[in-house]
């Protein structure tokens, strides 16, 4: 399994976590409430970041890494805050921006 790339830079704020909601079940009745459960035992958890301040050299690392992985491939990421190694995906493709001479790459990752 391939892992995150490393680069000059790190993730910069807002840094947003969550939890994916597709594993919840409801079901509006007549009587205007809702009847909820949950489909999964696990609930996923999603990161949405942005990596910035990035020089030309990471901007073609992460683009080849971005052409490898796509939306299926799984890699390791190690969490900004918290130093932890998470097996994630990328939701979607990631947009690399090029601003006042630096790449910036807004992403959201899914764990696997």
């Amino acid at each position: 399994m391939a892992d995150f790339p490393t680069l000059s830079t790190g993730a910069w704020w807002p840094f947003e976590e969550s939890q994916a909601e597709y594993g919840d079940l409801k079901s509006p009745v007549e009587a205007g409430y809702k009847i909820t459960r949950k489909r999964f035992t696990r609930a996923p958890k999603t990161w949405k970041m942005t990596y910035g301040g990035m020089n030309d050299s990471d901007f073609q690392t992460l683009r080849q890494f971005i052409d490898e992985q796509g939306t299926t491939g799984s890699f390791n990421w190690t969490h900004p805050v918290t130093g932890e190694t998470h097996e994630v995906r990328f939701v979607r493709r990631p947009k690399l921006t090029y601003r006042d001479k630096y790449w910036f790459m807004d992403c959201e990752l899914e764990e696997v």
